[in-house]
């Protein structure tokens, strides 16, 4: 339940310093797959599409760029313009200054990977657009056709 073990102030402070706690390495990911390895893994099997949550704005956002910087991909040219064409439908609302803004290349690319956030900090047109591409993957491979 919240117990805590004694220590002292110096041994808190220096294992705070080495980024551990309780003898354990902070952030350490042996044995851990990528997000990456993770969603190859489930395309293999066909099992896409698929939610990862991750409970933090920025973390949604990294985990896509850390995807695409990783190769991820599972769109073919054909599909990768269905979603630029929905993406550009949703957004064609807003200015190239507010898309600039907004970040709508990055998150085009990490659309047109087959990757997205979804998040409470997404202006609508951006989660609209994830959604309903979610749903037409979810809905018998649609973008395949």
């Amino acid at each position: 339940m919240g117990f805590r073990t004694q220590r002292s102030r110096g041994t808190w402070q220096r294992q705070a310093e080495l980024g551990q706690r309780d003898g354990r390495q902070r952030g350490s990911r042996a044995g851990r797959p990528r997000r990456a390895e993770i969603l190859r893994h489930l395309d293999d099997r066909n099992q896409l599409p698929a939610i990862i949550f991750i409970f933090s704005r920025k973390g949604c956002e990294e985990a896509v760029r850390s995807c695409v910087d990783q190769g991820v991909s599972f769109l073919d040219g054909r599909q990768q313009r269905l979603v630029e064409a929905i993406a550009e439908e949703h957004c064609s609302g807003l200015t190239a200054e507010d898309l600039a803004l907004l970040g709508y290349h990055e998150w085009l690319e990490g659309l047109q990977c087959g990757v997205a956030a979804h998040h409470a900090g997404m202006v609508a047109p951006f989660k609209e657009a994830v959604g309903r591409l979610f749903c037409r993957r979810a809905a018998k491979d649609s973008l395949r056709d």
